[in-house]
């Protein structure tokens, strides 16, 4: 494998706390107009609701809620996952380099602290009930106390303890760097998440600037597609010390309506490295310049010679 290719993975271990997943078999609502009245509603359904950690007296939201949290709970309980993080960067030549990545893969096995309730609705029918604030003596919350006893033969619920596994939430990126010059860097990036099930997929643009070794800048924008977007942008002054800026949804600080969307934050950086991090710009600034003027001096040579003149790199 060369060196423009960096592959890279990650193995992670994971215990659950708390979780509840639905799995429902069959739902359905219908309503319609009535003939005697406005509308006749009815409701048929079933399925399970799993849950962990959450029912009983020694659950651990419980113990949350009586104890507080405690760092214990975070390693050695017995809802086990294990998760990936996959990725790899390719690096065309100097000024372009593409990336693509996962991470999050994997999966939580819930064992402990069970508790799942499989219910059956079996169609419910609503049109309303008959109250007449005069004649009647019982009052309107008895009515429905009727009606709701009416039903419990319609509901069932059995409750038992049975584990079950939740997916990790996903996220997938292809990314693009583009660098035409060694202070200046152009990113484009998509990004796939699954929440839920729920698909959410998102573009983004970003810059970013060392427009002096004590001026940087940066600006970006991504749009959802499901419709939202984001314009921000952001400078940090200094080296050792610096003192940054940067914002977030720009696109609402003039309006008013919705200013509470706008974000701002001011705040100072101490860069302990940064002296090490200059030189090491510099000393790849020079790499680059050497490799290009040994490209040169090779294409240079006679071709029937057999050989080209390498130029000696020096670092220090």
């Amino acid at each position: 494998m060369d060196d423009k290719l960096r592959p890279g993975a990650r193995l992670k271990y994971i215990n659950g706390i708390t979780a509840v997943q639905t799995d429902i078999q069959k739902f359905q609502y219908s309503i319609s107009e009535g003939d005697t009245v406005p509308f006749e509603q009815s409701l048929s359904a079933n399925g399970t609701i799993y849950t962990a950690g959450i029912s009983g007296d020694d659950a651990t939201i419980t113990r949350i809620t009586d104890q507080g949290f405690e760092a214990s709970m975070l390693y050695g309980g017995n809802n086990v996952g294990i998760g990936f993080d996959l990725g790899a960067i390719y690096d065309l030549n100097d000024q372009w380099s593409f990336s693509a990545s996962a991470r999050d893969l994997g999966s939580i096995k819930w064992i402990k602290e069970l508790e799942s309730y499989d219910f059956t609705i079996d169609d419910i029918e609503y049109n309303g009930v008959d109250y007449n604030a005069i004649t009647d003596t019982s009052g309107i919350g008895d009515v429905f106390e009727a009606y709701f006893n009416a039903q419990e033969d319609k509901v069932q619920i059995d409750t038992t303890a049975k584990s079950f596994t939740t997916k990790l939430n996903s996220n997938y990126f292809l990314g693009v760097d583009f660098r035409p010059h060694d202070d200046h860097e152009f990113v484009f990036l998509y990004q796939n998440s699954q929440v839920f099930s729920n698909n959410y997929s998102a573009v983004s643009m970003s810059y970013y600037g060392m427009l002096t070794n004590w001026f940087h800048l940066k600006a970006s924008y991504a749009y959802v597609l499901e419709g939202a977007h984001n314009l921000g942008a952001g400078f940090a002054l200094g080296t050792t010390v610096q003192l940054y800026a940067m914002g977030n949804y720009f696109q609402y600080a003039n309006d008013l309506s919705q200013l509470d969307r706008f974000s701002f934050r001011l705040g100072v950086n101490v860069n302990w490295g940064y002296p090490e991090v200059k030189a090491e710009r510099l000393l790849k600034k020079e790499e680059k310049r050497q490799r290009k003027l040994e490209k040169k001096n090779a294409n240079d040579q006679p071709t029937d010679t057999g050989c080209f003149l390498l130029t000696p790199i020096h670092k220090g």
